[in-house]
């Protein structure tokens, strides 16, 4: 058995090539990390990024949500606990959040000897969990940043610039 994984820069570019976005490659990269099915999704929403990145806003918003209900606790507390996990994402295994956002696929532990390449250790990617897409790391990055979970895609597309320029 081997977990799929996404592709690398050069060949996401080459996807990307073949597929004729007109999208920048790189904020491409910083959000869908070569994941095929995401860069899918973007091709056949004739690459509305607004529109995609608002469906990923939705899922986090929601299993936030859930996790604040079944645990009544307040979103800004739960926001203040992901921040101490957005420099070391093997940290929010830890946290009782992780099955809610495992079962809604935002985020993934790595199994490295099914992993034909393991990937290298970055923002979204651990060494043992990672995020599913970049986006969904910069989604609740955003909403820890301004202390809400509710953003726009707008909000989240600044804090990729600001944070990668």
């Amino acid at each position: 058995m081997y977990q799929i994984w996404n592709l690398d820069r050069e060949a996401h570019d080459e996807l990307l090539n073949k597929l004729k976005t007109p999208l920048n490659h790189n904020q491409l990269w910083q959000l869908t990390g070569g994941n095929p099915r995401a860069i899918y999704e973007l091709h056949i929403q004739k690459w509305n990024i607004g529109s995609w990145l608002q469906k990923i806003i939705e899922i986090v918003k929601t299993t936030i949500k859930e996790y604040c209900r079944e645990k009544q606790k307040p979103p800004i507390q739960v926001l203040q606990e992901l921040k101490q996990t957005l420099d070391n994402i093997d940290e929010l295994e830890l946290h009782p959040i992780w099955d809610y956002m495992l079962r809604n696929n935002i985020v993934t532990p790595l199994y490295s000897k099914w992993l034909d390449k393991k990937p290298s250790k970055t923002y979204w990617i651990g060494e043992d969990t990672a995020y599913q897409l970049p986006a969904h790391y910069w989604t609740i990055r955003t909403m820890v940043q301004k202390q809400t979970l509710n953003i726009e895609p707008k909000d989240i597309i600044q804090e990729i610039r600001e944070e990668v320029s």
